[in-house]
């Protein structure tokens, strides 16, 4: 639930969620549409675009390896 409100920034947080977390409500909170949807799961992908960027960049490396080579 409270993913929903951080996401749309109506509660505010300095520093990454965990059971420990300072969490402040926006005072000057002002939003363009006139409904938000705050049943949005909160879904951590973080983990997976993070080793999908490191074998990517192995790749590029290898490859910039091998042209240098080639050359």
């Amino acid at each position: 639930m409270l993913s929903g409100l951080l996401k749309n920034r109506l509660l505010i947080s300095d520093d990454p969620l965990t059971s420990n977390s300072r969490i402040k409500l926006a005072q000057n909170f002002i939003s363009d549409k006139t409904r938000l949807n705050l049943n949005l799961p909160f879904k951590p992908n973080e983990q997976k675009d993070q080793s999908h960027l490191v074998t990517a960049a192995v790749d590029e490396r290898q490859m910039v390896i091998q042209a240098t080579l080639v050359r």
